[in-house]
């Protein structure tokens, strides 16, 4: 797992376990009831994760893919001779 997927990972279980604490009054939040919003962000932090763990193998085979593919290219356009630091016309040899 990336670094982002496990940050996203112990946010969710915090703001998850957060939530249901203030959800069920086990931590009485009556007098701030902006706090329950965070049993929702827990649940949307959750589906982020979820996202980014069933497709970071497929990012990780889509890079070697790409940098497989543009191997070929670089090679291409490397100059074949160094340069001499002369100038050389077609017409004199």
């Amino acid at each position: 797992m990336s670094r982002f997927t496990k940050t996203l990972c112990v946010l969710t279980l915090v703001t998850l376990t957060l939530g249901l604490l203030f959800d069920t009054g086990v931590i009485n939040v009556d007098n701030v009831p902006e706090l329950y919003v965070v049993f929702p962000l827990g649940a949307c932090l959750f589906g982020l994760f979820l996202i980014c763990r069933l497709l970071g193998k497929e990012v990780a085979a889509f890079d070697a893919e790409q940098r497989a593919h543009n191997e070929p290219a670089a090679e291409a356009n490397e100059p074949e001779h160094a340069y001499d630091g002369e100038i050389h016309s077609p017409g004199h040899a």
